[in-house]
């Protein structure tokens, strides 16, 4: 079985190189050569001129300029200018952090709770969903640090909040002897 799964992957990595040789190999027409630039002083130039403002952007020898902006608080945008005078706008979004004003492009990470999209959390430099989770048997905590003592109840290990209501003891916090009133459904210390 080991073998028949290493010549089937074999066969298929061969297959592979087979297909993408003769995709470059593959013959063009004279109008869609392009000649290959020789080593000169001058920097290399498009052989025609571009007549399709999305074309212009791929050809560097003809961008004059490249600005970044913040066009929002989460949005970081490139204006490109071309030497014929053309611009165009290349918009990213910055989710989950936020476009950094000063260096005018997407945060990479956060501190001192900034830098992150709204509704996000800053744990350890990283911009990250929210969520709760019990830090021990009786703390409920989220993401962004807050915490949350019990009192008499235990956390819930699924939801990570303090629970409200009790159907046993071992729902309630052990570390303040507390127990559970079962027809109250509360947590009480004796």
């Amino acid at each position: 079985m080991r073998s028949s799964f290493r010549l089937c992957f074999l066969i298929t990595v061969l297959a592979l190189v087979v297909v993408f040789t003769a995709r470059a190999l593959t013959v063009q027409s004279p109008q869609q050569r392009r000649p290959i630039a020789q080593p000169t002083r001058e920097p290399a130039r498009p052989t025609q001129r571009v007549e399709n403002p999305n074309l212009a952007q791929l050809e560097l020898a003809q961008i004059q300029s490249i600005r970044p902006s913040c066009t929002s608080a989460d949005i970081a945008s490139l204006q490109i200018r071309t030497t014929a005078g053309v611009v165009f706008w290349s918009h990213s979004s910055c989710f989950p952090y936020l476009c950094d004003t000063d260096t005018k492009t997407c945060a990479t990470g956060c501190g001192g709770g900034k830098g992150c999209a709204p509704g996000m959390d800053c744990v350890d430099g990283r911009c990250v969903f929210p969520r709760t989770f019990c830090s021990d048997s009786h703390t409920s905590m989220n993401s962004a640090g807050a915490k949350n003592d019990c009192n008499t109840y235990g956390c819930d290990s699924v939801t990570g909040l303090c629970r409200t209501v009790c159907t046993s003891s071992d729902q309630c916090n052990s570390s303040v002897s507390a127990l559970c009133d079962i027809p109250a459904k509360s947590c009480v210390i004796p």
